[in-house]
């Protein structure tokens, strides 16, 4: 298990959650494509255009996968 840390500073706030070491690295790998695609669309991508299209593709791709990791955590899994 590793520890993935939150911390709501405005509200003093500080969460510890436990997660198998593939879910805490999906999970980063999760906000790095989601952060990827904000930039991507902050910058003014017109939509339909393959630079856009890749981005939300990686980030669809990514979470698919944190999912999946949670779902078979938690004894969900299809």
């Amino acid at each position: 298990m590793e520890w993935i840390t939150l911390a709501a500073t405005g509200l003093g706030a500080l969460i510890g959650v436990s997660a198998p070491g593939a879910m805490v690295s999906a999970s980063d790998d999760c906000f790095r494509r989601l952060r990827d695609f904000r930039d991507v669309v902050a910058n003014g991508t017109a939509s339909g255009t393959s630079e856009l299209r890749a981005s939300q593709s990686a980030y669809d791709r990514s979470l698919t996968k944190l999912r999946e990791l949670m779902r078979t955590d938690l004894g969900l899994a299809d």
